[in-house]
């Protein structure tokens, strides 16, 4: 008796990240109804090659199927047409012809994550400054040699580096690289764009960071923070005077070189009330503050 042979075939995702796995499970009818548990079915890639083999483990009667096949998708982006082949079979009274169900998987490209730190809060007009320029694949692919490059606001080229091998400490896969910059002679915020190039299974990105450009600075501003009830010294303690930037030393200490001109001075420290006030540089100052604890507050309280 000749049986005539129906092949479905299901994939997920039908998106997946370039050499990542996706599953497929394949479906066989006879007609008349046939039990083919045991058949293997070859699965080829859109050269022909065989690349994977799934066998028909289940039938209710009606219909014969895989399990789910784990299978690697391809490195190259773009979309891939690949096929299950059911083989033909002539045993007894049974016989079908070979019958092939064609299937497609898109590889789309990993996503690369940028991140930068180390910017300086400021940075004196005309200098030069480094930062830390990381790479992270959403596939956590070692990204080492990995090449970007650093854009000012009219589009110029200002500084290009490759990140290297060894992912910065207690991170999963970030790799980094330090690179240099010019700063512009003009003050004021400046804005600067990171891009990197795609690559084989890596998608293009790009991200942006900011630094405030000053004058030069002329005076030291020295700030001692400490606890107003017990007149003890308090470490830790973060000292702003935009864009300037510090924290205490273990004497409670801060000190900023920072240009002339008026300022906010912002004073905070945990466990302790922040404290503001204004400042006038006009040469070297040596300040105090004086934070108080924060109250204590009952959990238990209630409002009604």
């Amino acid at each position: 008796m000749i049986h005539t042979i129906s092949l479905i075939v299901e994939v997920l995702p039908q998106e997946v990240d370039a050499a990542a796995e996706f599953t497929l499970k394949a479906r066989v009818s006879c007609l008349p109804a046939l039990d083919l548990r045991g058949q293997i079915l070859s699965i080829k890639n859109q050269d022909g090659v065989v690349v994977g083999s799934a066998e028909l483990v289940e039938f209710d009667c009606e219909i014969n199927a895989t399990d789910a096949i784990a299978l690697k998708a391809p490195a190259n982006l773009g979309t891939h047409s690949w096929s299950v082949v059911c083989p033909a079979r002539a045993t007894g009274d049974i016989s079908y012809g070979e019958t092939t169900a064609a299937f497609s998987v898109t590889v789309k490209p990993h996503k690369t994550r940028i991140v930068v730190w180390d910017v300086p809060s400021a940075v004196v007009v005309g200098e030069k400054f480094h930062l830390k320029v990381g790479l992270k694949c959403s596939r956590a692919c070692r990204l080492e040699g990995r090449a970007f490059a650093i854009f000012d606001s009219e589009g110029a080229q200002v500084s290009a580096g490759t990140v290297g091998g060894d992912p910065w400490p207690g991170s999963t896969a970030l790799h980094f690289g330090e690179v240099e910059i010019q700063a512009p002679l003009t003050e004021g915020h400046h804005q600067w764009v990171v891009k990197v190039p795609s690559s084989a299974a890596e998608e293009e990105c790009f991200d942006s960071f900011g630094a405030s450009l000053v004058p030069l600075p002329e005076f030291l501003v020295r700030v001692e923070v400490i606890d107003k009830q017990e007149r003890t010294p308090l470490s830790g303690a973060s000292v702003v005077m935009y864009p300037y930037r510090a924290v205490t030393d273990d004497c409670g200490v801060a000190e900023m070189r920072v240009a002339r001109g008026r300022y906010n001075l912002q004073v905070s420290q945990p466990m302790h009330l922040a404290r503001g006030r204004s400042i006038e540089v006009t040469e070297d100052v040596t300040t105090r503050t004086e934070l108080d604890l924060q109250p204590e507050t009952n959990d238990d309280l209630r409002y009604f």
